[in-house]
């Protein structure tokens, strides 16, 4: 799959979560919120649960998405900065092209914008709605013993 043959962003994001779930050991679903102008919406997903996540996301306006996006673009480029520096990569187009040619550069680069702990979870309702939703994913897929999902 090469990502930048996508013919729109829209095409291109969803190559993006495919690419993660496909990379990301053990990742069975992967999804991308977009804020804009304080709305969110789900701009790419790997399937329909991922969707539904998003939704709880938004309706209850906290999780893993909105946590990264409450970040803002200066936290991501603060870690592409440190990244680029661990790597000792002398600018901004170096390290792009080591990214793209690293697989593990790119999981390191995930992980240092990823955050850590999220809210979501603490939340009875939130947790109960999610619990249903993975309760039902596996019932209609019963060969799967484990799920996990990047969102």
């Amino acid at each position: 799959m090469e990502l930048f043959a996508a013919n729109s962003v829209e095409a291109t994001l969803q190559q993006i979560v495919e690419l993660a779930a496909q990379t990301i050991d053990g990742c069975d679903g992967a999804g991308i919120i977009l804020v804009h102008d304080s709305k969110a919406t789900t701009a790419a997903a790997t399937g329909e649960l991922v969707k539904e996540l998003h939704q709880l996301q938004i309706h209850t306006d906290q999780g893993p998405c909105l946590d990264a996006a409450s970040l803002g673009p200066t936290a991501i480029e603060r870690a592409v900065q440190r990244r680029q520096a661990a790597c000792n990569t002398p600018d901004r187009h170096a390290y792009w092209l080591h990214l793209r040619a690293s697989p593990s550069e790119l999981q390191e680069l995930i992980e240092a914008v990823v955050v850590p702990e999220t809210w979501f979870f603490r939340d009875p309702q939130a947790f109960q709605a999610l619990a249903g939703m993975v309760r039902a994913e596996l019932i209609a897929n019963p060969a799967k013993t484990e799920l996990r999902l990047l969102s």
